[in-house]
């Protein structure tokens, strides 16, 4: 038995049943006679509500997360050969495909039993976007075996550090398809001139300094979209509930004064029972 297959079952479970899990395959592996299986085990960290849904999705092999992850993967070459039209398309894409992929994982969360809160759903998107920016973040959620979410940073490498179970077996990151290398290739450095090369890599290091600057401001305008989703996705909930919050404190207020009358109702038949109460003791003293 090796750690990883140990794990990749672990990491299929729900965090709430994940540690009574943990628990009975350590104590089985040292009655096996392995104690340094058992310690692993033992050490297997429980996930996060974010990262067991990503965990889920990555699961189900769905190839809308392979085309997610492949997309990043062009997406990163497209930075790389300074491709202005392809970032752009490509951003609109990622940000089409993360969308659809929250949506899903929304759906295996209630088929489940479970529903995702907003931070949550946030964490799950910050995740499948560090998965776009980064290969070995990518890496990380096909694993199906992310214990925290991910954060991405620009086209910064992601902190994968504490964050996936048995980081030394990661699948093999997405590989360029032919849409890519045909970028890629078109990237590739031309013989010039000594002469005008100088100006040609001045010429390019200002584009790419641009270039850069627009990537940022793209993947900022996506993770703003992607908030702006999120935000107005809220409001509409929030929204129903404050209409049912409205009804319901109309109801509870009707409620409310209808027993306020009974009970004004209630207080004079007793006052004039006293009253009777009294009198009639009134006139039996007299007698």
């Amino acid at each position: 038995m090796e750690l990883v297959e140990v794990a990749d079952r672990l990491y299929a479970l729900t965090p709430a049943e994940f540690t009574q899990a943990r628990n009975a395959a350590a104590v089985s592996a040292k009655s096996s006679g392995d104690a340094e299986l058992a310690a692993n085990i033992k050490a297997l960290r429980k996930p996060s509500t974010s990262a067991w849904l990503v965990n889920t999705l990555a699961q189900q092999r769905l190839p809308q997360l392979d085309e997610l992850l492949g997309l990043g993967a062009e997406l990163r070459a497209a930075q790389q050969a300074l491709d202005g039209d392809a970032l752009r398309r490509l951003s609109r894409e990622r940000h089409a495909s993360i969308h659809g992929l929250t949506v899903e994982i929304g759906r295996l969360a209630a088929d489940a039993g479970h529903r995702v809160a907003d931070a949550t759903n946030r964490e799950i998107t910050g995740t499948l976007d560090a998965a776009v920016i980064d290969a070995p973040a990518a890496a990380a959620v096909r694993s199906g075996r992310l214990i925290r979410a991910l954060v991405a940073a620009g086209f910064d490498a992601v902190d994968l550090d504490g964050a996936v179970a048995v980081p030394d077996e990661l699948p093999q990151a997405p590989q360029s398809s032919g849409r890519l290398r045909a970028v890629e290739a078109a990237a590739a450095p031309v013989e010039r001139p000594s002469a005008r090369q100088q100006a040609v890599d001045a010429a390019r290091e200002r584009a790419a300094v641009a270039e850069r600057a627009l990537v940022r401001v793209d993947a900022a305008l996506s993770t703003a979209t992607a908030a702006v989703d999120n935000a107005r996705a809220r409001l509409q909930e929030a929204e129903g509930e404050a209409r049912q919050a409205r009804a319901a404190l109309t109801t509870a207020e009707q409620e409310r004064n209808a027993a306020a009358r009974v009970r004004t109702a209630a207080t004079r038949d007793r006052d004039v029972a006293k009253r009777a109460v009294t009198d009639a003791e009134a006139s039996r003293g007299g007698s």
